[in-house]
């Protein structure tokens, strides 16, 4: 059996990840690769950062302490994107 794509999306970075979806949303077949865990290499370790909780604290947790399942939007957001494979 002979799988196909559209489109090859290699980092799964913020910017790879937000690609890759709104593509998928759009209809077109992607695939992202990754060589490790999404969003835990560059983009979870980047120097450059916005940090809206450092000037005005909120209730809560910082977002980066909470898990992924569990912040605002994540269960709609990978709701259409398929099962997760290992690497």
């Amino acid at each position: 059996m002979t799988k196909t794509t559209d489109v090859a999306i290699i980092g799964g970075g913020v910017i790879g990840c937000a690609a890759a979806y709104a593509l998928s949303a759009a209809g077109v077949r992607v695939v992202l690769l990754e060589r490790g865990q999404v969003a835990c290499e560059a983009s979870g370790e980047a120097a450059g950062m916005l940090a809206p909780r450092a000037e005005a604290p909120a209730a809560g947790p910082p977002p980066w302490r909470t898990p992924c399942g569990r912040r605002p939007g994540w269960t709609s957001a990978t709701a259409g994107t398929g099962p997760s494979t290992p690497a």
